[in-house]
């Protein structure tokens, strides 16, 4: 798996689940990845400022739920990272 290809299929993700939160070996068992392999990819889109660590998973970046589905989304979005919870879905988001 290219390393373009697996940023696309991470960020598509996210982003189908705007409030979700994961973990390093969820997104490893999603996506048949090394663990490093996957752990850089994060890596480097917290660089671009696409995702943000949350404890031990990552989540879309607050500010991207924003732009994508509106403030209210992304004020949930923010709550559910508070309370460790994944509490939004796409259908609510939508």
């Amino acid at each position: 798996m290219q390393k373009r290809d697996l940023d696309l299929r991470l960020i598509r993700h996210l982003i189908g689940d705007p409030g979700g939160t994961w973990s390093l070996p969820e997104l490893q068992a999603i996506y048949g990845a090394s663990r490093s392999a996957v752990y850089r990819n994060m890596a480097r889109l917290m660089q671009y400022g696409l995702v943000v660590q949350v404890g031990p998973g990552y989540a879309l970046n607050p500010n991207i739920v924003g732009e994508l589905y509106g403030q209210k989304t992304r004020m949930r979005a923010i709550a559910g990272r508070i309370n460790n919870e994944n509490i939004i879905t796409r259908k609510e988001a939508i």
